[in-house]
């Protein structure tokens, strides 16, 4: 992997703005941009990155940026990762001379750990790029990449279709509505929690509540519990020596049965099916 870092905030002059230009933007958190196919740049007020497959561009916070083809244009694919604090933000762009570019379905990944963190170390070990910085960055790197997945196989995805322009202004209050769903579900998916009672929890109505988690989320308010809950049983099924009644008790089951069926549905397989295959 071929790293390109872009920290520099001062511009040197104010360049003309750039032909065929997508998404110009300063950017608030750390970005990540990589090429999956063809040839793409990222332009700043001081730099030009011409980017390939195997390469991987990471730009700091307040820098002025935009997206545009090579010289000569050619399709592209490009991938961007947002990171702001504990949430990041995923999707992608492609670009298909001479219709221009398109912005595909991406998503967002909230939580609890503070992502941006991770990005500045990387940073920090690219600019300096003293003895060992590859191997430090690969390790953070491999943090960050397993911290989203997790984020994903629980189910905390808020999903940005794919007809959304880049040029518009993030939908804040939106975004402020399902973090605070998420976080709370999050924190109280272990006992039986009503619709009704997360939307009185945020000030919201439950139609309006729920319309949001379909439409942002995929997926029903309580199928979304479910697999909270689903994921949690795997863990504790993989790591500890609790009985399967004792991991539904703990996961908000009254009935046993009740939560067999559930994980059955889930993941295939009985949950003492799921622990003699993983053992």
């Amino acid at each position: 992997m071929e790293w390109f870092l872009c920290a520099d905030k001062t511009p040197t002059a104010a360049p003309q703005k750039a032909p065929r230009s997508f998404f110009e933007h300063v950017s608030i958190g750390h970005e990540f941009a990589l090429v999956a196919k063809g040839r793409g740049r990222v332009r700043t007020r001081n730099e030009v990155f011409d980017l390939v497959p195997g390469q991987l561009l990471l730009i700091v916070p307040g820098i002025e940026h935009c997206e545009m083809p090579a010289d000569p244009p050619q399709h592209y694919v490009m991938f961007w990762v947002h990171l702001e604090r504990t949430w990041c933000r995923m999707n992608h762009v492609t670009y298909w001379p001479p219709t221009g570019h398109r912005l595909g379905a991406g998503m967002k990944l909230p939580g609890n750990t503070d992502v941006e963190n991770i990005a500045a170390g990387i940073a920090s070990e690219v600019s300096g790029r003293e003895w060992g910085w590859e191997r430090t960055v690969h390790g953070l790197l491999t943090y960050l990449v397993a911290t989203l997945i997790r984020r994903i196989r629980r189910g905390t995805i808020l999903r940005i279709p794919a007809t959304a322009s880049a040029g518009t202004a993030d939908h804040s209050h939106v975004q402020r509505i399902l973090q605070a769903v998420v976080e709370f579900c999050e924190a109280n998916f272990r006992r039986q929690i009503k619709l009704s009672e997360v939307a009185g929890h945020i000030g919201y109505s439950p139609g309006h509540v729920s319309r949001l988690i379909r439409e942002c989320l995929g997926c029903s308010f309580s199928d979304h519990l479910r697999g909270l809950r689903m994921n949690e049983a795997e863990k504790l099924l993989a790591r500890s020596e609790l009985g399967v009644a004792q991991i539904a008790w703990s996961l908000g089951y009254t009935e046993p049965a009740h939560f067999t069926r559930a994980f059955v549905r889930f993941t295939g397989l009985s949950p003492s099916d799921f622990r003699k295959h993983l053992r």
